[in-house]
């Protein structure tokens, strides 16, 4: 059980890094989004479900959750770039990864302190 958790936070972490890379590097074609669909739509509100929540009994609803929460991410990243006139694509992404990254790196903290 614990290399499954393991599994997936290294996912959510790698697309998390590779997503902005890409699309800052102009890369371009069906693998930017591969990578750059789940940060947007997915990464955020799984971490932060994840971290929040103990893990829902049905995977729908922390799917749903999960994406719920991420597109208001999104919202919320967009508004206040082109409230503080700063828009960048790479920018929203860069923000989506740190948060993604951050509730990521504070789940492994919060459950090594559980088990100590």
């Amino acid at each position: 059980m614990k290399i499954e958790r393991d599994a997936a936070s290294l996912v959510i972490v790698t697309l998390a890094v590779a997503a902005p890379i890409m699309v800052a590097f102009g890369v371009a074609g069906p693998l930017r989004t591969a990578v750059a669909l789940p940060l947007v739509s997915l990464l955020p509100g799984l971490a932060l479900v994840r971290l929040a929540l103990r893990p829902i009994e049905h995977l729908n609803s922390t799917v749903v959750l999960a994406i719920a929460v991420s597109l208001a991410l999104d919202v919320v990243a967009s508004l206040a770039m082109v409230y503080l006139h700063t828009w960048s694509v790479v920018g929203v992404l860069g923000l989506l990864a740190v948060v993604t990254l951050s509730a990521t790196v504070a789940r492994h903290v919060v459950m090594r302190r559980r088990t100590a």
